[in-house]
């Protein structure tokens, strides 16, 4: 992450550089496979998982419609390289072909990306190597960005 200097003339402004925030799912949702069962084929516990008609969250009346595995790892947890930590998420989990045939003729797999930049023209940069490894596992990713400025959160691009 770029930082403005303590010595830039007042009110400079400065473009670009890395995220200031991210957070990384990988997320699987199915009609038939339990989230239990999806644990035993990736041989890694889910940080989140709920059971088709599950309440979503404690505070929300909404049932969860299809069975939810979910890994995620969040901004705390995660250094400012957005590609090491998707291969982190990824190096977990088991990568066995018979696994994911199951999982992918079961399931819909995503990779969905949280990121928050608090001054304008930020961006990422995704890996051509990791790109291959995603496709190879038929997992769609998917950006949320958002554009942070004077404490409010607005959405940038969805």
């Amino acid at each position: 992450m770029s930082e403005t200097p303590q010595d830039a003339p007042e009110n400079t402004v400065w473009y670009g550089g890395e995220m200031d925030w991210f957070s990384i799912s990988l997320r699987i949702f199915s009609d038939n496979l339990e989230p239990n069962q999806i644990t035993k084929l990736l041989r890694y516990n889910p940080t989140k998982e709920l059971k088709k008609n599950d309440p979503i969250n404690n505070k929300s009346k909404r049932i969860s419609e299809k069975n939810v595995w979910e890994l995620t790892l969040k901004a705390n947890d995660s250094s400012k390289n957005i590609n090491s930590e998707i291969l982190n998420i990824l190096n977990n989990i088991n990568k066995n072909k018979r696994s994911w045939k199951i999982i992918n003729n079961h399931s819909r797999v995503d990779l969905f990306i949280g990121m928050v930049m608090k001054s304008k023209n930020k961006g990422i940069e995704i890996d051509p190597i990791l790109m291959r490894l995603l496709g190879k596992l038929n997992i769609t990713i998917g950006f949320d960005v958002y554009y942070e400025e004077e404490n409010q959160l607005t959405t940038a691009s969805t």
